[in-house]
């Protein structure tokens, strides 16, 4: 670990273009990794000058590159709730009533009296019998049910537009020319 800690603040200190060597090859691979960063660098501007998006740029080694690029999409649906419950329920209410009603009574009356001249001559002297029935009004009563109304339960149904405002994000893709320095690119022998 000290061996690598030596290492680079050899390499920090100097600022030649000749390749640092080490004879480790990992960290050959690193200190070229790190001049070729400060190659580019100097080419698109110093880090001060640029704004830092706070992402960290990656150098590409290959031929083609393919950047996706993506954006949120707010979707908007609508989906069920249970709102208050509303129940009918038939419950039997006795109430008390009284109603007037007329009754009627035939009593059979027998009295006496002094024959007229229409029934004079009629059949007197023979067996005979006549009955007359006394007769009377008694309190009947019934129950009959007849429909009052009716109470319907159903839905109506009402629609309306509401206004949902959210934000979304999208990736924006910024390119950036190089400036009219050329790059110095070093050949290795």
């Amino acid at each position: 670990m000290s061996h690598a800690t030596n290492v680079t603040k050899l390499s920090a200190g100097t600022r030649s273009d000749a390749p640092v060597r080490t004879g480790n090859p990992f960290f050959d691979m690193l200190f070229s990794m790190q001049k070729a960063s400060q190659q580019a660098l100097t080419v698109y501007g110093a880090p001060s000058q640029k704004q830092s998006t706070g992402t960290a740029s990656q150098q590409s080694t290959n031929a083609v590159e393919v950047m996706s690029v993506g954006e949120e999409v707010l979707n908007v649906g609508a989906r069920t709730v249970q709102g208050n419950t509303v129940r009918l329920r038939r419950v039997v209410v006795e109430t008390p009533v009284e109603k007037q009603v007329s009754l009627r009574e035939e009593k059979v009356i027998v009295e006496r009296r002094k024959p007229t001249a229409a029934s004079q001559g009629q059949d007197v002297l023979t067996e005979k019998a006549v009955e007359m029935n006394n007769t009377f009004e008694v309190v009947d009563t019934w129950k009959s049910v007849h429909l009052l109304e009716e109470v319907v339960l159903r839905k109506e149904v009402t629609e309306r537009t509401e206004t949902v405002r959210d934000t979304v994000r999208r990736d924006d893709v910024q390119v950036e020319q190089p400036t009219s320095k050329a790059l110095v690119r070093h050949v290795k022998a």
